[in-house]
């Protein structure tokens, strides 16, 4: 038997040729519905004689095709009926049971001579039932006739054989022809019985052929060549991997390949998306392969109990496409189905942490998955104590840490005070810190202090930073006094000029002390910055040689001295100075 065939058929006054075959449902059919024919899960269906109540067109002559017929016959012997009129020599549906009718044909001889018959019977037109540019492989189609052929011994002149066929157009119009070309004789299936004394036995055999993608469905032919036949029944199927959900993932109904396997792609109900490999396998016998795809939930969704499908989460919910959560805290949404909960106004996520504050901040940034704070009040009970040239900052806590702990901070910054309004030096102070000391600063100085409070969000609200900024000032003491300047000494009298002092330092008194012998001998102030030995009365009745120091005295104390003066004092008070002991050029010689 030939199994890969192809044949060009051709038909008479063709009409009707159906693009699909009809089922139990088609009006055609007064099949039981509640009891129709089962089918196995791996084989689809394409076309079954059993649900058609009206097989062959007309009186079953092929010459008047009717509206309610299925398939059609064409005798191309000129020999209808046998001279007995037994039986017609030509197609003819007969009853076979509801919706169950058979065809059957009979041939015979004539004066000892088998008369040639040649009656063909065919199916409409069976589409393949698949999207080719889908599944773009061959696939088997399975033909399985049903049928009994009477014995030649009992009925004469007949042959215990026919022709099954196929032909593959895509078309659901057949060519009109008339004559015998109609069939390439090497493309065909042959189905017999073994000789002898068979009569009403019912066979059943199975024709197999492959058909292409490019091939989009095909006729079914059977030829009479003078056998004695009932066909019973005709059905025509293919293997397919067939169409199921597996939790949130759903298996297409696939054709089975020719041979070993195909790899198939499946999807997700809705609302669902594919995690991992899309593929699974599909096998030439119609089964699927060992492979578990996953799908999982889009974000806004969730599993149902039985995973079967994803609902969306409700008002002020979210989910990952897991499970359905609440808001975390500070966030909110009014619609369904939200991927995340967005942060309430004045609230935020710390998703840029900046390099510079990153040991000071959160390491890891914050994703939908949590709840939103805000940046902290500003620091409280800010002090600054000062000396002549520092200021000690203390300050405590926010009242309010805007519902972060960890990645508390605080800048730092004192006013520049040769550029009012603008800050320098500024430092960041981590938050178990709540002291920061500035030094190197001028004595008698007005300097401002600002304590910021900062956190992992607080950037993302500039316009913030000045309720978290506390701002203190404070002037800083009083320093010493450097050493006068330009001492100089013209007879009796010794005159010098203020010394320099950083900052708005007021200048008290001068103070003069007195030595003699390496020993003081009087201490005395004057506001002026001169001094006349022989009218200054803490000098009088003082002789012998004199040692004298000016410095400048203030608040914080005397100053520096660099230079000393000698004055040599008679007992009838005439004086004589000089500068002398002088350190570096602070000091003229005289």
């Amino acid at each position: 038997m030939k199994t890969s065939l192809v044949f060009a058929l051709f038909c008479v006054h063709l009409s009707l040729c159906w693009a699909q075959a009809p089922g139990d449902e088609d009006a055609r059919c007064t099949t039981d519905h509640s009891n129709p024919p089962q089918y196995p899960d791996n084989e689809t269906n394409l076309m079954d004689s059993y649900s058609y109540e009206n097989l062959l067109p007309g009186n079953g002559t092929g010459n008047s095709p009717i509206a309610t017929a299925v398939w059609n016959d064409f005798s191309f012997d000129g020999n209808d009926v046998t001279p007995e009129t037994l039986s017609p020599t030509y197609w003819q549906q007969g009853a076979g049971g509801i919706c169950r009718f058979q065809t059957r044909v009979c041939g015979w001889r004539q004066n000892g001579v088998v008369v040639s018959q040649n009656n063909w019977l065919f199916t409409q037109h069976i589409s393949s039932d698949f999207d080719s540019n889908i599944y773009n492989y061959d696939v088997t189609i399975h033909v399985e006739a049903t049928y009994s052929l009477q014995s030649c011994r009992v009925r004469q002149g007949c042959i215990q054989r026919f022709n099954l066929l196929h032909y593959m157009t895509n078309s659901q119009q057949l060519p009109s022809t008339s004559g015998n070309g109609y069939m390439n004789t090497q493309n065909y299936e042959n189905f017999a019985v073994p000789e002898g004394p068979v009569s009403s036995k019912t066979y059943t055999n199975t024709y197999n052929f492959t058909l292409p993608p490019s091939s989009t469905g095909f006729y079914i032919a059977v030829q009479d060549i003078g056998s004695c036949i009932a066909l019973s029944r005709l059905r025509v199927y293919r293997n397919n991997c067939k169409s199921r959900q597996v939790g949130l993932v759903r298996y297409p109904d696939a054709p089975a390949p020719v041979s070993g396997s195909a790899n198939i792609d499946i999807s997700c109900v809705e609302n669902a998306v594919v995690s991992g490999s899309s593929e699974v396998t599909c096998f030439s016998n119609g089964t699927w392969g060992p492979e578990t795809p996953v799908c999982q939930c889009k974000c806004g969704y969730e599993p149902n109990r039985g995973a079967t499908r994803c609902n969306a989460c409700p008002a002020n919910q979210w989910s990952d496409g897991t499970v359905c959560l609440q808001c975390p805290a500070s966030t909110k949404t009014t619609q369904e189905a939200a991927c995340s909960c967005p942060c309430k106004d004045g609230y935020f996520r710390n998703n840029e942490t900046s390099t510079e504050k990153r040991q000071y901040e959160s390491p890891v940034d914050e994703d939908f998955t949590y709840g939103c704070t805000k940046p902290p009040s500003a620091p409280s009970n800010v002090l600054l104590p000062a000396t002549n040239t520092s200021i000690t900052v203390r300050w405590s806590a926010p009242a309010d840490l805007g519902g972060r702990t960890a990645d508390l901070y605080y800048q730092v910054e004192i006013s520049d005070p040769d550029n009012l309004g603008s800050y320098i030096g500024t430092v960041c102070v981590p938050g178990s810190t709540e002291m920061r000391i500035f030094t190197g600063l001028r004595p008698c100085t007005d300097y401002c202090v600002r304590v910021t409070a900062e956190n992992g969000v607080s950037d993302q609200d500039p316009t913030s930073k000045d309720s978290r900024t506390a701002t203190q000032c404070i002037r800083t003491k009083e320093g010493w006094f450097g050493p006068v300047k330009d001492l100089q000494c013209f007879e009796q009298v010794v005159v010098w000029e203020r010394p320099e002092m950083p900052g708005d330092c007021e200048l008290d008194q001068y103070q003069v002390i007195v030595r003699k012998n390496d020993m003081e001998i009087k201490r005395f102030r004057r506001e002026q910055s001169f001094l006349v030995l022989e009218n200054t009365p803490e000098l009088r009745g003082v002789s012998g040689t004199l040692f004298m120091e000016v410095v400048a005295v203030n608040e914080a104390g005397p100053g520096e001295s660099i230079c000393k003066i000698r004055a040599d004092m008679n007992e009838n008070g005439e004086t004589q100075c000089t500068i002398f002991g002088c350190i570096g050029n602070e000091c003229p010689e005289h």
